[in-house]
């Protein structure tokens, strides 16, 4: 190939000397900085040309006689940009979509990767392209070295970040490439599964598909929680404490609840355990029962994090009183409690209840005990005295602080205290000096009475408030 004299605009016009060839077309970009100019792409052949026909329209042939002499051909070629951990490639799909693919320089990374410090290996792939798609080639010697001197890597994108803690991959596990791949889907193009959200939400952003594999190796879970941070519409946001991310669960057709703490500046930050679709929704939903119900605000709060449960689509019940089971899974909801394999098992726990998994996680955390070696009474509903003590044994599996050793400037009194059994006593005083709990306005406590599903969302959110969970 040659190249054609006077060629050097985006549109080339072709003449009668072009026909029945091939051509290529060749972009070198420039900058106003140094250095001047980047590495040339070439295209590949585009051909042979052909006399052109006439438009479809028109009358007559006045541009098909003429042997192709008002033809004209357009190109988006692929374009290189250069990026703080490698060179990328942007080239523009078929559907008008961006595709961005960086194949990161280990050398760019070299004194991060030094022994010392505790700076995380951050690797820049930001570029002035579009990233609809995102595609990273990565030398696994970036994670295995970064673990060695237990470092973090971080990628920063246009609209994603991404933290891998030391040992998220094990280390026979990582040998060639690490590749990442960032997909961001509208709705209309996935339309069966965007169907099946809840109607009371709201998407915020477009759906995130992420992959990841090393060497031929698809990865689909991690050693340990990868931290991602995405993008979406602030100006659509009506209550920001009730935006969440949400994963499209294959298997079961649905989208479920993950989590995350949304930011005003339209940021979202979560953990997973696994790559999947993703997307930031506001759950919006209210029940007929709790328009004017004192505790209104607490209970939408819970139930837009899937912490309260309903008792159907239009009822709440928010005076029902709450079980034992159903308030030890609202902790574990409200502390993102994972599973403990702890070989417990209740003889009144039956096998298919919903509440099964969450009260194994509470009870291999710490904050529930049976009524005996072998029950749990599930089904009793909760005493306040009970409330008390599980509150107190989260807050100390969450913060790591003794319950021993907090001493309390409060004297809190109660006209029946002699009513409190012995061993909730302590953690009655506590969570009441703490305000997670209050007593009656007639000075009482009333420990052996129960709690209604309201007051029970209501001592959840300031157990997560007093956490900064929320």
């Amino acid at each position: 190939y040659s190249a054609i004299a006077g060629a050097t605009a985006r549109t080339y016009k072709l003449t009668k000397n072009d026909l029945g060839k091939y051509i290529k077309f060749e972009v070198t970009p420039k900058t106003n900085t140094e250095p001047k100019t980047g590495n040339a792409v070439l295209s590949s052949a585009k051909g042979p040309v052909k006399p052109a026909s006439s438009t479809p329209g028109t009358s007559g042939g006045g541009g098909g006689g003429g042997g192709g002499g008002g033809g004209k051909v357009t190109v988006d070629m692929p374009i290189t940009e250069q990026t703080g951990a490698g060179s990328a490639t942007i080239t523009k799909e078929a559907d008008g979509r961006t595709t961005v693919t960086v194949q990161v320089k280990r050398e760019k990374l070299e004194n991060l990767l030094k022994p010392g410090g505790n700076k995380p290996v951050v690797l820049d792939v930001n570029t002035k392209a579009k990233q609809d798609n995102l595609k990273l080639n990565i030398p696994s010697s970036i994670f295995s070295d970064a673990a060695k001197t237990q470092k973090q890597v971080v990628v920063n994108s246009n609209d994603i970040a991404f933290a891998f803690e030391p040992g998220t991959f094990s280390p026979e596990s990582i040998s060639g490439d690490v590749k990442l791949e960032v997909s961001q889907l509208t709705a209309d193009s996935i339309p069966d599964i965007m169907k099946n959200k809840d109607a009371a939400s709201d998407e915020l952003s477009l759906v995130f598909d992420f992959n990841l594999s090393i060497g031929n190796n698809t990865v689909t879970d991690f050693n340990k929680p990868v931290t991602i941070t995405v993008k979406f519409d602030a100006s659509k946001v009506t209550d920001l404490s009730k935006v969440g991310v949400y994963y499209y669960n294959e298997k079961d057709g649905r989208w479920e609840y993950v989590g995350g703490k949304a930011n005003p500046d339209g940021t979202i930050t979560f953990t997973v355990e696994h790559f999947s679709k993703y997307c930031t929704m506001e759950y919006k939903k209210t029940f007929d029962d709790i328009k004017n119900h004192w505790a209104k605000a607490e209970i939408e709060l819970l139930i837009s994090k899937h912490i309260a449960r309903s008792e159907n689509e239009r009822t709440f019940a928010p005076d029902k009183n709450i079980t034992r089971a159903a308030f030890a899974s609202m902790i574990v909801k409200a502390l993102d409690i994972k599973g403990i394999n702890t070989g417990k098992v209740f003889a009144d726990i039956p096998v298919g209840s919903w509440y099964k998994e969450d009260v194994y996680k509470a009870y291999a955390a710490g904050i529930i005990a049976g009524v005996s070696s072998t029950d749990f009474a599930p089904e009793a509903f909760i005493t306040r005295e009970q409330m008390a003590t599980m509150l107190m044994r989260a807050y100390e599996y969450s913060t790591g602080v003794k319950l021993e050793g907090i001493i309390t400037t409060t004297d809190v009194k109660f006209t029946d205290e002699d009513s409190i059994s012995s061993w909730a006593r302590r953690n009655v005083d506590l969570s009441s000096a703490t305000g997670l709990v209050t007593g009656n306005p007639d000075g009482t406590f009333n420990p052996k009475g129960n709690m209604t599903k309201a007051q029970a969302s209501v001592v959840i959110k300031r157990l997560m408030g007093k956490l900064n969970k929320l």
